[in-house]
């Protein structure tokens, strides 16, 4: 990344956007940072711009007026029920917003299009989905490859895993419930606790982020965080 560049980052008013964002002001970035509800959420230093990614013609002016050096794909409807009134939701704004903004990208060119994944994909193109958060992301991973491969957009997927940290404002993520539960004395409600997970700091996670923006040699590929 170029240090007068103009970088874009979408999500930027959720919980892992802000951190990348205030990392990024901090290394003396021009940071654009989009959000589709609560711009005033975002850190001071960060340029607001407001946009439905799921709507193709919003993406396309969006990358018309900036022109992006670098794109950090973050929005997502974050959501791991398998209720199937999810379907129509994560599809919108993990799926068609996330192809949307690389037809847009593709279009008008960038240098780096980072987008993240989750561990919820499944590892093997034969397993299904545990959610349609699940599917949705996987099926968007699997187009920045496409778009790597075939129309040569430098997309790489960021694999994301248990992230946690300040500014984490749902309630319902395990650190949080369990940190809110213990300080008003309640016995956290919590599963048998044998899923195996990894856990990361977001101030972590937003450096490796802005780290695979300047990798060389890692186009086209799935990195885990």
């Amino acid at each position: 990344m170029q240090t007068d560049s103009t970088i874009l980052v979408t999500g930027a008013s959720g919980f892992i956007g802000a951190h990348l964002c205030e990392h990024l002001v901090r290394q003396g970035r021009r940071v654009i940072g989009v959000a589709r509800e609560h711009p005033e959420r975002l850190p001071s230093g960060v340029t607001a711009r407001t946009a439905d990614l799921s709507r193709p013609e919003e993406c396309d002016r969006l990358l018309q007026d900036l022109r992006p050096e670098t794109i950090f794909h973050l929005a997502s409807h974050v959501a791991g029920s398998r209720d199937l009134r999810l379907v129509r939701p994560t599809f919108d704004a993990n799926l068609a917003a996330a192809v949307n903004l690389m037809l847009s990208a593709a279009a008008q060119g960038c240098g780096r299009f980072v987008m993240t994944g989750s561990l919820e994909e499944p590892d093997s193109v034969l397993a299904a989905p545990s959610s349609p958060y699940a599917a949705a992301k996987a099926a968007a991973a699997s187009y920045g490859r496409m778009f790597h491969a075939l129309y040569g957009l430098p997309v790489v997927i960021a694999r994301v895993f248990m992230v946690y940290g300040p500014g984490q404002r749902d309630p319902h993520k395990l650190v949080p419930y369990v940190i809110e539960s213990l300080l008003h004395k309640r016995p956290p409600r919590l599963s048998s606790g044998t899923r195996p997970v990894d856990w990361v700091y977001v101030a972590d996670v937003a450096e490796g982020l802005a780290l695979l923006a300047a990798a060389d040699g890692v186009a086209g590929q799935t990195v885990d965080i």
